[in-house]
């Protein structure tokens, strides 16, 4: 049975198109590895810094924001004041408000934890695929070395 082989094209302009290629590659690799590693380190120091200031001042405003908004959305706070329904709307009735027991605060306060720990995951998975990908070429060659003893092992067991 007759069959073609192609010829191997080992002409020096391909071999530096393709070592040019391959190594403009590698960098853009590297180089995106490690701006994936920075916004990974910025949003974990961003969540660390959140989780401190919180810690510093449990009545932050940023958590106070997210249960007036939730109480805005829902109405939640008037399940448990149900006498304030009718004076909902009055003003006058803000500052005996702020002093019961308000739901949308406590449901806040889970909220916020769980957002945390969603950025915190976030942040560690691309700080670890930036690593990664900056230390793709160093993996690669690893590989090529480990597969290189392998075939060696097996041909001298075969042989």
């Amino acid at each position: 049975m007759a069959y073609y082989q192609f010829e191997n094209d080992n002409s020096e302009a391909s071999m530096t198109v393709d070592s040019v290629a391959q190594s403009t590659m590698s960098w853009l690799v590297r180089v995106a590895g490690l701006v994936l590693l920075g916004v990974g380190l910025w949003a974990a120091l961003g969540v660390i810094n959140e989780a401190w200031s919180i810690y510093q001042n449990p009545k932050s405003s940023r958590v106070e924001a997210l249960a007036r908004a939730i109480d805005e959305a829902t109405h939640i706070d008037l399940v448990l004041a149900p006498s304030q329904r009718a004076d909902a709307g009055n003003d006058a009735v803000r500052p005996e408000r702020a002093s019961t027991l308000r739901l949308s605060y406590f449901i806040a306060w889970p909220i916020v934890m769980l957002l945390l720990l969603l950025v915190g995951r976030l942040a560690m998975a691309a700080m670890r695929t930036g690593g990664e990908l900056a230390l793709f070429d160093v993996q690669i060659r690893r590989f090529a070395r480990e597969l290189m003893r392998e075939a060696v092992r097996s041909g001298r067991s075969g042989g």
